[in-house]
């Protein structure tokens, strides 16, 4: 849990970015890796499957 503490602060900007420049338009096969990072940083990523409901 401490770890996600201090992860989740630094992906809410990133996560707002995407939402402004992805929100009302189709899905993108592609999208731009979210980063926070500002220097040489370890770079690790995940597969995420979402699921959308009408």
């Amino acid at each position: 849990f401490s770890h996600w503490k201090s992860i989740i602060p630094t992906i809410i900007h990133p996560y707002l970015e995407y939402l402004s420049e992805t929100l009302g338009k189709l899905l993108a096969q592609h999208v731009s890796s979210l980063s926070a990072c500002l220097q040489d940083c370890e770079k690790q990523s995940a597969v995420i499957t979402c699921l959308y409901f009408d």
